[in-house]
């Protein structure tokens, strides 16, 4: 098995080389949008719906995330975030990979087993040859950010980091240069199959934009996550998803849309779905969420099919300065009982 991971590591090594991205790139139309000026204090932003699909190579590849930019740019995107796992997908670039993903399908044609996670395939053994992926990753879109002049979230791609293997979320400032990483802290079950390690720090960056902290998908779930950015001083939250299960507006509910509420941040959600032609099934909507109550109304798209986007202006001032309704409708009453019998001591009835 070994051997043939160093193979196609090699191969996707090549067909992502410096050279083969530089004419990738020189394929694609001169940029012809029209960049807004930036107010001060204020972030136009965009949340990516994105349909996966086996690309069949890293051209066709380049012409999508370029398409996509471009439609958010035109919208006034200023910073645009892609999806959980949006970085797994540079692997099509290697024909070796696509020949392998093509015999995958053909022996898992439902994808249950990939997505339910019990092949009992340690990825975090074999993952060592790949340890590139993320340096290369980075140079693919930070020359998509350097071309439109705008701050990308590039979603997330697995990291091999000192023996481990991490789900990482990278972002990018307007020049292409890296700003941060993230690791993801809170594990689904079949990431913990395929050997992944969780991260064991939230991170929040100073940018010119605000104060950002970049967790992942299930790491919404947790009030803790959202608590803790705000107390690292975060103005908003990009919170890339992918979900390998059936779409459940409830169990999506639980996510960023509540947290937000909890904490009065804002929560910028790209999500990844699967077409009818992608083997896993990957569910979800793209979202852009404000706490209750604020002056805008939290948007998302329409269907959980297909590709889209969502944007909206974030005013970082009028968010610092938002007090919820809720905090000012406390029972002083029973609080004060409440302060009262846990300042004593239940079992004496002592301070």
């Amino acid at each position: 098995m070994k051997p043939l991971i160093k193979l196609l590591a090699k191969d996707v090594a090549r067909s992502l080389s410096t050279k083969r991205i530089d004419k990738a790139f020189g394929l694609l139309d001169r940029r012809a949008v029209e960049m807004k000026e930036r107010v001060v204090g204020e972030v136009q932003v965009c949340a990516l719906q994105l349909e996966a699909k086996a690309y069949s190579s890293l051209s066709e590849l380049v012409r999508d995330i370029d398409s996509h930019l471009r439609a958010a740019v035109n919208e006034g995107a200023e910073l645009v975030c892609f999806p959980e796992f949006f970085g797994v997908f540079t692997l099509f670039a290697s024909p070796l990979v696509r020949t392998a993903f093509r015999q995958f399908t053909k022996k898992t044609p439902s994808g249950d087993d990939a997505a339910a996670g019990d092949s009992g395939f340690d990825l975090s053994q074999y993952f060592g040859p790949f340890s590139f992926l993320p340096e290369r990753y980075i140079d693919l879109m930070g020359r998509f950010a350097l071309r439109y002049g705008i701050w990308i979230s590039c979603g997330t791609i697995p990291a091999y980091d000192s023996g481990r293997l991490y789900n990482r979320q990278i972002l990018l400032d307007d020049k292409g240069k890296l700003v941060g990483t993230q690791d993801k802290l809170n594990l689904v079950p079949m990431e913990k199959e395929l050997g992944f390690s969780h991260g064991e720090v939230l991170e929040v960056f100073e940018t010119p934009l605000g104060k950002i902290a970049i967790p992942i998908c299930m790491d919404a779930t947790y009030f803790e996550i959202f608590k803790i950015a705000k107390g690292l001083g975060a103005d908003f939250i990009i919170l890339p998803i992918a979900n390998m299960e059936p779409y459940n507006y409830h169990l999506a509910l639980r996510g960023a849309a509540m947290r937000v509420t909890e904490t009065n941040l804002v929560a910028i959600k790209p999500a990844f779905v699967s077409g009818g032609n992608f083997p896993i099934e990957i569910t979800g909507r793209a979202g852009i969420y404000f706490p209750l109550g604020f002056q805008q109304k939290s948007r998302e798209t329409s269907s959980g099919e297909g590709s889209s986007l969502v944007v909206a202006t974030l005013d970082i001032n009028a968010l610092k300065s938002h007090t919820p309704e809720r905090f000012c409708l406390k029972n002083q009453a029973f609080n004060q009982k409440l302060i009262y019998a846990y300042s004593r001591n239940p079992y004496t009835q002592e301070k």
